[in-house]
């Protein structure tokens, strides 16, 4: 297990990121997610991303930025 701020390239390269199916994404922070989604991206640009969002309108600026799936706490 690897256990670190995954907003940081190095915490997805560490997870070895670039041969995983997918990643999900869990945290309440839009900004912090978004900026994981940008670098998991970059690392494995076809890896499926399942992400959380704390508000309907954050889904939709999840799924733009690349998350295949978005769970919503308001829904």
């Amino acid at each position: 297990a690897v256990y670190g701020e995954a907003s940081f390239p190095r915490m997805l390269e560490m997870a070895k990121v670039e041969s995983a199916s997918f990643l999900i994404i869990t945290i309440p922070d839009l900004t912090a997610t978004l900026n994981i989604i940008k670098y998991a991206q970059e690392i494995h640009p076809g890896i499926i991303i399942i992400a959380r969002a704390r508000h309907v309108e954050e889904q939709y600026t999840l799924m733009e930025a690349g998350a295949k799936f978005v769970c919503c706490d308001d829904e």
